[in-house]
């Protein structure tokens, strides 16, 4: 055990940027605590509530913050106490606050532990399960320890500076049709991202093999649906590209090569950014430039895949009544998803060359080209 929280600590200090570390730790957690949640909550302390930062196990729903008052909930009278608090039941305890959106009535075993420096508390480190039963000594010291390495690594600096995403921001960005419009600015921020998955192996092959079994059918039918609604509304070239995804998605070799990382004792996550980056790379390199550009298509469908693996990301969406998108990078499926009725404009910071024309300005582009009957990473690797 202790080898397994230094290999942690190690991956957490050396993440690039602090929502990325605490990505880390609550994934790591679960998987050397084989427990279902883990949530890191972050305390503001000139907003007096806690954030819900990062989680693995509970929804977060998109678009909307998790926050919970210093006096609210058992998260709260960890805090308030400064010590841990191991509940066999926790939905029995006078403190606990039922918070419908994060999803989390399934779970009855809670352990918090306060994350302080320098007496001043930086935040609470929970875990969950469905069991009802109160966690052992052993894990609850392996928790306060990893509590203890985070107050270390954690700054005030940094809190400040990710605190500032709740708070207005100034954003550059670049307008994607001409025109003048006011609404609210609406931004994202919760999509998993390929660069922000590091490598980590399971003691459960099966099980990952059933998440990325479970991510594979649910892209599968999203995008079918996609495509069929935009077939069905004459956009032709937008739902091209969803039966684009699909043509890659149901590549023989590209399942087996996901499925075969996934055996040699990686998470999916993983084996999907191994997989998706090597296809991607090889289909970059090659001279025909219709082959070329489907590298970004499949860099876009290791994204969804990434998605769907991500239960924090499966809440409901909280979507301004009239809002302006805000976006590092607009994908097809991201604008499929938008509520066209209350999306006034979109400004980018970088823009996808394969989306089709529309309402609010994307680029047109050739997304599907037909006749094209081989499997394309047979191609790609026989034109290296």
């Amino acid at each position: 055990m202790l080898t397994r929280l230094r290999e942690i600590v190690e991956k957490v200090a050396s993440a690039p940027r602090l929502n990325e570390a605490l990505n880390i730790l609550v994934t790591d957690i679960c998987l050397a605590m084989d427990t279902e949640v883990c949530s890191v909550y972050l305390a503001d302390h000139d907003r007096r509530c806690y954030y819900l930062m990062a989680t693995r196990g509970l929804k977060k729903p998109r678009g909307r913050t998790v926050t919970l008052a210093f006096d609210e909930g058992i998260v709260g009278l960890v805090g308030r106490l400064a010590e841990p608090i191991n509940l066999a039941d926790a939905q029995k305890h006078p403190s606990f606050k039922y918070i419908p959106s994060v999803k989390e009535e399934r779970f009855r075993a809670f352990l918090g532990v306060p994350i302080i420096q320098r007496r001043q508390l930086l935040g609470v480190l929970v875990v969950q399960q469905r069991e009802l039963r109160q966690y052992d000594e052993s894990e609850e010291s392996f928790l306060v320890t990893l509590a203890t390495q985070m107050a270390a690594i954690l700054s005030q600096s940094q809190l400040t500076a990710l605190f500032g995403q709740y708070r207005q921001t100034r954003i550059r960005a670049l307008p994607a049709a001409p025109g003048v419009a006011i609404a609210e600015g609406w931004q994202d921020a919760t999509l998993p991202l390929m660069e922000q998955v590091y490598q980590a192996s399971t003691l459960d092959p099966a099980l990952e093999r059933e998440r990325l079994t479970g991510a594979l059918e649910e892209a599968a039918n999203e995008f079918r649906r996609y495509s069929k609604r935009f077939a069905a509304g004459a956009q032709k070239e937008t739902a091209a590209i969803f039966d684009l995804y699909s043509h890659l998605l149901s590549d023989t070799r590209l399942r087996r090569e996901l499925f075969a990382e996934v055996d040699k004792g990686s998470v999916a996550e993983w084996a999907v950014k191994t997989v998706i980056e090597k296809f991607a790379e090889q289909f970059a390199a090659l001279s025909d430039n219709y082959l070329k550009e489907r590298a970004g298509d499949l860099r876009a469908l290791g994204q969804r895949l990434l998605f769907h693996l991500d239960d924090a990301n499966q809440g409901p969406n909280a979507w301004p009544e009239r809002f302006i998108l805000v976006a590092d990078e607009l994908s097809a499926t991201t604008l499929a998803e938008l509520p066209q009725d209350r999306l006034v404009r979109c400004c980018r910071a970088r823009w996808r060359s394969q989306l089709p024309c529309c309402d609010h300005g994307t680029c047109a582009g050739d997304p599907y080209r037909n006749g094209r009957g081989y499997s394309a990473f047979g191609a790609a690797s026989s034109d290296r």
